[in-house]
């Protein structure tokens, strides 16, 4: 769901591929939004315009947690659900398991 007035009303994302989000994070300095998603399709989709359209953002597969850097909106780092930590130095253009 997204809401484009504060909360007081929303609306059902249609534009993410598969079926459901496991999470999101938002970049206030980038603006720019995350959503990991379920099933098939699964991987790490992103947003710049607040949640209504998405594209793929490098990584497939359940990735359970997202975090950005507050300081660094292009420093992402990415955990599946094998343990496995990927991070990206670019803004998710590209990502490394070292």
């Amino acid at each position: 769901l997204r809401s484009a007035d504060g909360g007081q009303t929303w609306t059902r994302v249609s534009d993410i591929p598969d079926s459901g989000a496991i999470a999101v994070v938002y970049s206030p300095v980038s603006e720019r939004l995350y959503v990991s998603t379920l099933s098939d399709q699964a991987g790490l989709f992103v947003s710049d315009d607040g949640g209504q359209t998405w594209s793929f953002a490098g990584l497939k597969s359940t990735i359970l947690a997202i975090a950005v850097s507050p300081l660094d909106p292009d420093h992402i780092i990415a955990v599946n659900d094998q343990g496995e930590v990927f991070a990206s130095r670019d803004g998710g253009l590209s990502w490394s398991d070292k």
